[in-house]
């Protein structure tokens, strides 16, 4: 598990889980990343974003799209909002559930 805060001038907090598999520094790297670059616009409205990752068969077998991003963004006030991606890749499962999440905080935040 990994805590890191998103800058100096928000209140969210993000926090990184893996399950079957270690969390390399690249990793946490793109995480943040995509995180500043796809959900920045939210931030404000958000207390804490936390990033599981999990590798959902044994690390050491290669048995296709098994790599596994499931992102929790709690908006401040509101239950918690997910999405997740699971593919062959785990930057690619990170991206696509950026992405997911960026639609779904679209459609519950900028709809208020």
């Amino acid at each position: 598990m990994t805590d890191f805060t998103a800058d100096h001038t928000t209140e969210t907090t993000f926090q990184v889980n893996s399950r079957g598999m270690t969390t390399t520094p690249a990793i946490e790297d793109h995480i943040r990343a995509q995180i500043h670059q796809h959900l920045e616009r939210f931030l404000k409205r958000l207390t804490r974003i936390e990033v599981h990752l999990s590798d959902e068969n044994e690390p050491h077998r290669d048995t296709g799209d098994d790599k596994r991003c499931l992102i929790e963004a709690r908006p401040a006030g509101r239950d918690p909002l997910v999405a997740e991606h699971t593919c062959g890749d785990m930057y690619e499962a990170i991206d696509s559930a950026v992405s997911k999440l960026v639609r779904v905080l679209e459609h519950k935040l900028e709809r208020d």
